[in-house]
């Protein structure tokens, strides 16, 4: 099962997921007390699982600030709901601080972009990798992080062998035009959410992508005329409210 397939199942099984409590609550209102304890509506059922959604890929991505703000506004909801405490307009100021507060505790490197070279005898699933600028036996391996920051980057390997880039609330561009594949083949991992990424490949490579968009958008269309020899750039991307397109020049 390939990957836009699995993200079909997936999403499917959710949707369904979903659907059964709301038939039931329909079906036996008096039994079904789902969510009764916090005097929450469907509405609101339906917001808290998005904000839920929102910060738990934002912590997942060290996006603190988004986690954290949308972590408050779960708060917020549910508080109204059940008439815990009343939330004014200077609680937003406080949670907005609290969260931008924590973000810059985490560290700059959460704020910025990060690009690491790694080198190493061994394959995907081996832990020995070193930091170096040399080019080991299996090729480089080149990492890319963007958080909340704009991001354009060179990549001039001549012996590239896997690129992984992760980007959260970020525009990204990268430029692989003057890199070289090892042994003519190459490995691209790509995880997006919320971020516009770009990315620019030789005319002469091709293309074959595995994307699993969620509320996404990926182009990536191989010219006609490739040989069974051209450069073969493989794409296995993650996408959450993003959109990706592959430039040739």
């Amino acid at each position: 099962m390939n990957k836009n397939r699995k993200s079909a199942v997936r999403w499917g099984l959710i949707l369904i997921a979903i659907a059964i409590p709301l038939i039931l609550s329909q079906l036996f209102p008096d039994y079904f007390t789902l969510f009764k304890l916090f005097n929450l509506s469907w509405g609101q059922v339906f917001w808290v699982l998005l904000l839920a959604w929102i910060a738990w890929t934002s912590f997942k991505n060290r996006a603190l600030f988004f986690g954290i703000f949308a972590s408050g506004l779960i708060v917020k909801t549910i508080s109204e709901a059940s008439h815990f405490f009343k939330w004014t307009d200077y609680m937003y100021l406080a949670l907005f601080l609290i969260a931008l507060g924590c973000q810059l505790l985490a560290g700059r490197n959460q704020l910025e972009v990060r690009m690491n070279v790694k080198t190493g005898k061994k394959d995907d699933d081996g832990t020995s990798l070193s930091y170096s600028e040399s080019i080991g036996e299996n090729g480089e391996k080149v990492s890319i992080e963007s958080v909340f920051s704009k991001c354009v980057r060179y990549v001039h390997s001549q012996a590239l062998r896997k690129l992984s880039v992760s980007t959260v609330w970020s525009p990204v561009t990268i430029y692989l035009d003057q890199t070289q594949l090892k042994d003519g083949r190459g490995k691209l991992d790509l995880d997006a959410v919320f971020s516009k990424v770009d990315i620019y490949i030789p005319r002469e490579w091709e293309v074959q992508a595995d994307a699993s968009p969620v509320f996404s958008r990926f182009n990536a269309l191989n010219l006609s005329g490739l040989t069974a020899d051209s450069p073969l750039l493989k794409i296995d991307a993650d996408l959450v409210f993003s959109q990706v397109t592959i430039h040739r020049v």
